[in-house]
């Protein structure tokens, strides 16, 4: 039977983050035996079984000790497999340790979500081939000299046909409501400024933002319209189920993982989607006949911009 060892940095159940959810869905579609080492808390992944390393709290020292930790049972269950999951992208000490990992097994993979964080001390230990989600990742890490894979997303499709009537009733929104949806995190230049902007110049639309488990914002930093759901929701789907469009107007490339999952599942969803032109965002709605682009510019003309897409292409249709 095929060994496969997963480890992560601070994987957290339930995941509620692209990242996270991505690495979830991989772990689930191995076969054979996994188990998963995990600098965090214990997971319940199905069938797979944990060794839980708790951080230690002094800086290096305690990351240092950990990773040592991990190599011992690296050595002790000598996995076929071992696939490194560094979220989201992986700094110096990541590689380093990267470096060993591969020394130790035939079969490495390390699988990192942001290509543009390597810095070029990092690319100093990456010397084992590199897997990322995006076509624009590969090449972005093979012009830097790096050996890079391209690996297909996998990720939960829809399982049912949702009643919007209901589930619009179960959120409080208006049946005649045009509903804009945006899932994320709330650090700076994910965009929440762009959508607080575009709420007030349409106030006759419901946005509607979906905050992850990162580092939340205080409700009236937005405009009050908005409605803001902030806890774990089991089932994603539902809530793209009540909207009209998406939108994901991010400022800059780090603001997301490369193929932000976000968007995979509207297009699943069969939503229009309004996205920034940066990254691999393009390449996510590529051939996607209900996307569009705008590029990223201050808040006001990007609020402007979907304004204008909303107007002409999009809000007639469910008129």
């Amino acid at each position: 039977m095929v060994k496969n060892l997963i480890i992560c940095e601070n994987l957290k159940i339930p995941a509620d983050e692209g990242a996270s959810k991505l690495t979830v869905e991989f772990i689930k579609s191995l076969k054979g035996e996994t188990k998963i080492v995990n600098f965090g808390e214990n997971l319940k992944i199905g069938d797979t079984k944990t060794i839980s390393i708790s951080y230690c709290q002094i800086p290096i020292i305690g990351f240092i000790f950990g990773r040592l930790v991990s190599l011992f049972y690296v050595i002790k269950l000598r996995p076929e497999y071992i696939y490194y999951f560094p979220l989201c992208s992986p700094k110096t000490i990541n590689q380093i340790y990267a470096s060993i990992l591969n020394i130790l097994t035939l079969n490495f993979k390390e699988i990192i979500f942001q290509t543009d964080n390597l810095g070029s001390l990092s690319k100093l230990f990456s010397k084992f081939k590199i897997s990322v989600f995006s076509k624009n990742g590969v090449d972005l890490l093979k012009n830097q000299g790096l050996q890079a894979e391209y690996i297909s997303i996998l990720h939960i499709i829809p399982q049912k046909i949702y009643n919007k009537e209901e589930i619009r009733k179960k959120y409080g929104l208006a049946q005649k409501d045009f509903v804009a949806l945006h899932i994320g995190h709330a650090e700076a230049d994910r965009g929440l400024d762009v959508l607080s902007e575009l709420q007030t110049i349409m106030p006759e639309i419901k946005i509607v933002l979906v905050l992850t488990s990162r580092k939340k914002i205080e409700e009236n930093l937005l405009n009050p319209k908005i409605k803001i759901i902030d806890e774990y929701l089991d089932d994603i789907y539902e809530i793209f189920a009540v909207a009209d469009v998406y939108l994901f107007p991010i400022k800059t490339k780090n603001s997301a993982i490369d193929v932000p999952l976000s968007i995979i599942e509207a297009k699943e969803m069969n939503l229009p989607v309004i996205a920034s032109d940066i990254g691999s965002v393009k390449e996510t709605i590529e051939g996607y006949q209900k996307g569009y682009l705008i590029k990223v510019k201050g808040k006001n003309q990007m609020a402007e911009d979907i304004k204008n897409i909303l107007e002409k292409e999009i809000i007639n249709i469910f008129k």
